[in-house]
């Protein structure tokens, strides 16, 4: 079991604006706020956007850090995860947001929220039927990944064979089909195929 903690790599607003700071504003709670400013769609004020966080291999669950979070009128903003093996977004909670600063932890378990070429991606909405648009700030957000220990790489599996080979016999792009033995011919129909 590995444990990493990651700062945010990309936001992305799908209804509404950022007024100031940007995704560095993100990394620290230190009063350097992210301020975003809902949209009016279909007769709401609206407020939806996207924070990604960087591929976790293995992960098999995660606590999303959320400090120094407050918006210019009550509302709630539920907070997503994306679901790689359903392909539909995740519940995970519904933060009561308020004038007066608030922090908030939500968690997610189980596989399919990260993986290799896939980022972590958290998805916070929040909707009102007013006329006039309300801020949401957000001082930082981080996120303790806990994964299972990725399968050996064919470069492991091969570090292993050295301790029975040495190295003059075990070498990249040419014919090593003379090893035998502890899986090595099945890393040798690996290597031939290019993985």
């Amino acid at each position: 079991m590995t444990e990493k903690n990651a700062a945010p790599s990309g936001i992305t607003m799908e209804y509404g604006t950022i007024d100031s700071g940007d995704l560095e504003s993100l990394f620290t709670k230190d009063r350097d706020y992210l301020i975003m400013e809902s949209s009016p769609v279909d007769g709401y004020q609206n407020l939806r956007y996207e924070i990604r966080f960087p591929e976790v291999v293995g992960l098999t669950r995660m606590e999303i850090t959320i400090q120094g979070v407050r918006a210019t009128k009550f509302v709630n903003q539920n907070v997503y995860a994306w679901n790689y093996n359903t392909a539909t977004w995740i519940f995970g909670y519904s933060m009561d947001v308020r004038p007066a600063l608030k922090e908030f932890g939500v968690s997610f378990r189980g596989s399919g929220y990260s993986g290799k070429d896939r980022p972590i991606r958290l998805l916070f909405t929040a909707d009102l039927k007013v006329l006039d648009s309300f801020r949401v700030y957000l001082d930082s957000i981080s996120i303790m990944a806990e994964s299972e220990a990725p399968e050996a790489t064919l470069k492991d599996k091969l570090m292993a064979l050295t301790l029975v080979y040495p190295w003059d016999t075990i070498w990249y792009g040419g014919a090593i089909s003379h090893l035998t033995g502890l899986g090595a011919d099945k890393i040798i129909a690996e290597m031939e195929k290019g993985k």
